[in-house]
């Protein structure tokens, strides 16, 4: 059957893959592109049947699995009616994985099992299991109503700001996107920098700044007499935290507190 627009937008990226991966010379030099036989897609409307034709799995470009699942990040995003970052996901499993693996070879050296290795294409079956297919009629309704990375930014701040006036800290300045979001803050006479992120699961809350993040400002800080706090917001789908974030759903909030590093 012909494709719908979203179906040929992902063919489309998907064929920029192999464009990139295309070095034959006579190709280049009568400016041939890459290009699929035909764009027929299959009635069945999920990730895994439109992978098996149109995905990155030609043996004669041997595509990374980097690669891959930059395509099925993007497949996802123009398929379904709202966003994941399948990549930071997939990342995430394979790191599992692979803390895993060598959990089990350190306390067992001399024993070789078989691994179910998550590759790019399982992940993809088990995006299709989760998700369902990408023409579910419930998708039109559900995209409508979704909050957006800003609009989810904006409610952050806008917790951290009640949590800061609650506790009795004045704001004299706060920096806005596109630059570092941050707060400079007076309290009983001390000076207070808050340096602030706000994410969306599944990012991790115990991740949510980095050791080298957490130095830099210390180090700044200390130089410039100034008190350090930091603050983190994990926004989540409180009715099932895999699922996007809707308007009309309960909102799943985990949050750092205002942490003082130098008390």
């Amino acid at each position: 059957m012909e494709p719908t627009k979203k179906e040929l937008e992902a063919i489309k990226a998907s064929e920029q893959f192999f464009q990139k991966r295309n070095k034959n010379l006579l190709s280049r030099l009568i400016n041939k592109v890459f290009s699929f036989d035909d764009y027929k897609t299959d009635k069945v409307k999920s990730l895994e049947v439109l992978w098996s034709k149109f995905g990155l799995n030609n043996d004669k470009y041997k595509f990374s699995d980097e690669e891959k699942v930059e395509l099925i990040h993007r497949w996802f995003n123009i398929l379904y009616p709202f966003n994941r970052d399948i990549i930071t996901s997939y990342n995430r499993e394979l790191e599992h994985f692979q803390k895993q693996a060598r959990k089990f070879y350190q306390e067992n050296p001399h024993m070789h099992v078989s691994w179910n290795y998550p590759s790019p294409e399982k992940y993809l079956s088990k995006l299709t299991k989760k998700f369902g297919h990408y023409d579910n009629p419930k998708f039109e309704k559900l995209a409508k109503v979704e909050i957006d990375d800003s609009e989810l930014f904006r409610m952050g701040i806008h917790y951290i700001r009640e949590k800061l006036l609650r506790e009795n800290f004045e704001i004299i300045q706060y920096q806005e996107p596109p630059f570092v979001p941050q707060f400079i803050l007076e309290k009983n006479n001390k000076i207070y920098f808050l340096y602030t992120k706000v994410k969306r699961h599944p990012f991790e809350l115990k991740e949510i700044f980095t050791d080298d993040e957490i130095q830099g400002y210390v180090g700044s800080c200390q130089k410039r007499n100034v008190n350090l706090l930091l603050a983190g917001i994990v926004f989540s789908n409180g009715i099932e935290s895999e699922n996007p974030i809707f308007k009309e759903d309960k909102i799943g909030i985990d949050f750092t507190g205002i942490i003082n590093l130098f008390e």
